[in-house]
């Protein structure tokens, strides 16, 4: 059901969050499924529910990435603070208590450190690592370039189909090998974002997913949170309506049932695609 009542919306990350039910902004992995049988968000650039996380231990620089329930409890807590500390900081930073919150969410978040990461510098600010999408199994990352790949494009152990002979992330590499040869997943140099983070101190920063049209790339790295780009969750006020939501797609059907002829080659081979998946959900 809540596949059904998912919609993109486009606003800045604090107004766009606040229109969504919490628990269902979307992370760039579930994004990338998505776009396996929805064309149309291949061409946006998305917010995500992936929250990038810096600190300092002993004199080491880590970096950090989460998925949705850690955004929701740092970010989500207040995202007007959030994306203004960002806006006018740069980052936003932890308090001592939203990083005990971080132990009480290791699961959900993965670290390396920095030097694990295999970095290229593009300038001052921004470096990345490059992901080829012919290694379908990523076997040319290393361990920790593997950790934050899964969190951008998906599971390299479990299968959202459970008939897919690849993994969640082999099949996101698969959708993007015949358009895209290579994508990258960027972040802070460490001679910049160590400007923001000392001894003992957790910063974050917001994250975002590229269109197809820009690779596919993922930024662990945002600090422009005031753009009005894509975000994709529940609607807030959309669960209380799911009869009328779900009428709506009665019409839809009854109206492709009726007039069978205006359907294209193109609209026919997605909604194959559309029951294929679904079927594939339900065994």
């Amino acid at each position: 059901m809540l596949e059904l009542m998912l919609e993109t919306i486009k606003d800045n990350l604090a107004n766009g969050y606040k229109r969504l039910e919490k628990g269902t902004f979307q992370e760039a992995a579930e994004i990338q499924i998505q776009r396996r049988s929805d064309n149309s968000l291949r061409n946006n650039w998305f917010y995500t529910a992936n929250l990038p996380l810096f600190r300092m231990n002993d004199g080491i620089l880590e970096y950090g990435l989460s998925g949705r329930k850690t955004f929701d409890a740092i970010a989500g807590a207040d995202i007007q603070d959030f994306t203004a500390q960002i806006l006018e900081n740069g980052v936003f930073r932890l308090t001592q208590s939203q990083k005990n919150q971080l132990e009480e969410s290791s699961s959900d978040i993965v670290w390396a450190k920095a030097d694990e990461l295999g970095l290229k510098k593009d300038n001052d600010e921004w470096s990345y690592f490059p992901i080829r999408t012919s290694d379908l199994n990523a076997e040319k990352l290393n361990a920790s370039q593997r950790l934050f790949a899964a969190k951008a494009h998906g599971s390299m152990d479990s299968k959202y189909g459970p008939e897919q002979k690849l993994s969640d992330y082999g099949k996101t590499m698969e959708m993007l090998r015949p358009m895209i040869s290579q994508t990258r997943i960027w972040l802070p140099t460490q001679n910049h974002i160590t400007k923001y983070v000392k001894e003992g101190d957790t910063v974050a920063r917001a994250s975002w997913l590229g269109s197809f049209g820009s690779d596919s790339v993922f930024g662990a790295s945002d600090r422009g949170v005031d753009f009005h780009d894509a975000l994709r969750g529940v609607r807030k006020g959309v669960a209380e309506g799911d009869s009328e939501k779900i009428d709506a797609y009665k019409q839809a059907y009854n109206a492709l049932r009726t007039n069978p002829g205006k359907l294209t080659p193109e609209m026919i081979a997605d909604l194959s695609q559309l029951v294929a998946d679904h079927l594939n959900r339900k065994q």
